[in-house]
């Protein structure tokens, strides 16, 4: 699978965070990843407002990120995304979501994805941790040279 150096308007990459036992279920979705300036952005916006602000200009963020997603209410009704729904979601599906959309950590291995997906994930995971460098950091270091 080609990594992509330049998000042009419809580059949308699939996204997974699996279920926490006695925490949260399961969220597939579909995402456009946030640019480097965006996440610039955020981090300037983190140092002036205070954090109920904050929260809200994330989830703001990251709804404009989100293309679709599998959120469902109790009752199996589809969620639509906004950031009032992210507001809503568990507070570890929340970070988690928003740090996958901005590229600081990976999703997680959906167990539906080809083997081949899996394994460049996996890969990726294990030269993190022996690097000391993000996986994000990675990918942009590997897109760079390709």
């Amino acid at each position: 699978m080609q990594r992509a150096n330049y998000f042009h308007d419809g580059y949308t990459q699939r996204g997974f965070i699996g279920a926490v036992p006695l925490m949260h279920g399961s969220l597939r979705f579909t995402y456009r990843p946030a640019l480097v300036e965006e996440r610039s952005q955020l981090s300037d916006a983190a140092a002036t407002l205070k954090s109920r602000l904050y929260d809200r200009q994330v989830a703001m963020f990251t709804a404009q990120k989100i293309v679709l997603w599998d959120l469902t209410d109790v009752e199996g009704r589809e969620v639509a995304v906004s950031a009032d729904a992210l507001l809503r979601l568990q507070p570890g599906l929340f970070v988690k979501l928003h740090r996958i959309v901005l590229g600081w950590i990976p999703s997680d291995i959906d167990p539906t994805w080809p083997a081949e997906t899996m394994d460049r994930m996996l890969d990726d995971e294990t030269e993190s941790v022996f690097s000391g460098k993000t996986v994000g950091e990675l990918r942009e270091e590997n897109d760079e040279k390709n």
